[in-house]
């Protein structure tokens, strides 16, 4: 969910999605560890839900590229869930992605809180990555 504002990268991303999108990783950035932890937050599920929506609205405007490819492969092979598949790709297909779009993941680090407006892009990139390496490794999603 959280890097497909970056994997559409052969398109420009609509406005009205990207800004669903930035919204959604704001959201999850903020929540995603604390309803791992205490799942039964009403506040909490109420926000990623919307945040997931949103996310379903954005990817009309610049659809899922690769995470999705290779997690349905796993996914079938393997029996594994597509979140928990796209999640174990996230951080390498991210790093992997993002020099061909290095703005727009900038973007995406700092909407998640992983870098500021003073950070460039190249290093809030290179934050994001760390970003989504440490998020995987909290929330125990097997892999590197």
């Amino acid at each position: 969910m959280l890097a497909q504002f970056g994997h559409g990268l052969g398109r420009a991303v609509p406005p009205f999605s990207g800004d669903l999108a930035q919204n959604a990783i704001r959201t999850i950035g903020r929540h995603l560890r604390r309803i791992y932890a205490a799942g039964a937050d009403i506040e909490t599920r109420e926000a990623t839900m919307l945040a997931a929506t949103q996310v379903g609205f954005a990817f009309s405007g610049f659809g899922v590229a690769l995470a999705h490819g290779m997690s349905r492969p796993i996914g079938a092979h393997f029996c594994v869930a597509p979140g928990l598949s796209n999640a174990m790709l996230f951080p390498a297909v991210t790093a992997f992605s993002a020099p061909a779009a290095e703005s727009r993941y900038g973007d995406c680090a700092r909407a998640l809180g992983a870098a500021t407006d003073g950070h460039g892009d190249v290093l809030a990139v290179h934050r994001l990555v760390e970003a989504l390496r440490s998020l995987c490794q909290d929330l125990d999603v097997p892999g590197e």
